[in-house]
C-alpha cells in the first residue's frame, strides 16, 4: 500500500500505549485511503476492514463495529468464497461480537420479570 508500508503495525503500536482515538483515526484514514486506491473488495483493503470493525466495537461503537464486521464477512465471501480460512476467521469475529453485545444487554422487560419473579421467596 502506498505510502504506509506497515499501518497494521503502527496502530498496534499506539493500541499497545492505549492511545485508541489516534488508532481509531489511522484505521479510519487508512481504510478511506485503501478503498479508493484498491478498491472496497481488495483483499488488503478487507482485512483493514477487519482489524477495524473490532476496535470500534470496544470503544462503544457497536453498530459501526458490527457493520465493517458484516462488510468484512461479505467481502471475504465474495472474494474467495463462504470455506476460505478468511471469510470463516471474519465469520468467527462477527460472531464473537454478536455474543459480546448480547451479553451486554440487559435483559428484555419480560425477561426481568422472570428472572425477579424466580428470586421471590
Amino acid at each position: 500500500f502506498k505510502g504506509d508500508p506497515k499501518p497494521h503495525f503502527n496502530v498496534t503500536k499506539l493500541l499497545d500505549l492505549g492511545l485508541h482515538a489516534e488508532a481509531e483515526e489511522r484505521y479510519r484514514h487508512t481504510l478511506e485511503r485503501k478503498d479508493v486506491e484498491l478498491g472496497p473488495l481488495h483483499p488488503s483493503t478487507l482485512w483493514t476492514v477487519h482489524n477495524y470493525a473490532p476496535l470500534l466495537f470496544s470503544l462503544g461503537r457497536q453498530g459501526e463495529g458490527l457493520d465493517l464486521a458484516r462488510r468484512a464477512v461479505d467481502g471475504f465471501t465474495q472474494v474467495f468464497g463462504a470455506d476460505h480460512p478468511h471469510t470463516l476467521a471474519a465469520t468467527e469475529m462477527l460472531e464473537g461480537m454478536l455474543a459480546a453485545q448480547q451479553a451486554a444487554a440487559p435483559p428484555a422487560p419480560e425477561e426481568a420479570e422472570q428472572v425477579a419473579a424466580k428470586q421471590e421467596p
